[in-house]
């Protein structure tokens, strides 16, 4: 069955670790966090302290997704915390990428990439026997209401495939605009993660997980 990961991102800000409590109640275990510098998209969101603080009511699975520039002094804050995976965005990696993979490895995190709607498959194929995940964004990140772009959809089919072929374990996550109008597109795809924000705290957390673990049951 494809996991569901709650973004946090759309949970009530002032409630979160009631949200994130309430969405475990309900079935989530994995939840990603979306680390924004104000640079390289529009918001300045979730500092390490906030992962410090919610690790201390939660053992569920932590996803942290890095989208900013001067990554690799950002993400050595966040290997101070109790983060489960380090999700690196690819664009802004630069030169810095493979040596900040290794350095997440050496720390015994998992590591995913971040591929923006735009990048085509062949810059992802490479990377997949590097990582544990990769993440296909459906939507430009720090945009907010754009529509699910169902072009991306074809590179987690050509993803799946190489996986597969090659008998590999690395996980596809599938990030922005998947909703109970989209999810199941995105599991025939071959995704093993959809990463829903709205979709899950916007309303009852009962009804839209529930509604969602039916649509891909």
């Amino acid at each position: 069955m494809m996991e569901l990961c709650a973004s946090l991102l759309a949970a009530n800000h002032a409630y979160i670790a009631r949200d994130l409590l309430e969405a475990e109640r309900c079935g989530i275990s994995s939840f990603h966090f979306d680390v924004s510098d104000g640079h390289y998209t529009k918001y300045l969101l979730f500092g390490s302290q906030l992962i410090t603080d919610l690790r201390t009511v939660t053992k569920s699975y932590f996803d942290v997704h890095l989208a900013v520039h001067n990554m690799e002094s950002i993400l050595s804050m966040f290997l101070q915390t109790d983060a489960d995976r380090l999700n690196l965005q690819f664009e802004t990696a630069g030169e810095a990428l493979h040596r900040m993979i290794d350095t997440v490895h050496e720390q015994g995190r998992d590591v995913c990439l971040t591929f923006v709607p735009d990048n085509p498959y062949a810059l992802i194929e490479p990377m997949l026997e590097r990582v544990e995940a990769v993440n296909i964004l459906a939507v430009n990140p720090g945009i907010g209401g754009q529509p699910f772009n169902a072009t991306v959809l074809r590179k987690v089919e050509q993803s799946a495939d190489y996986i597969s072929r090659h008998g590999l374990r690395t996980k596809i996550s599938v990030d922005g605009g998947v909703n109970k109008d989209t999810i199941r597109s995105v599991k025939a795809a071959g995704a093993d993660i959809a990463i829903i924000g709205s979709g899950i705290f916007c309303g009852s957390i009962e009804e839209n997980v529930g509604l969602l673990q039916s649509l891909i049951a």
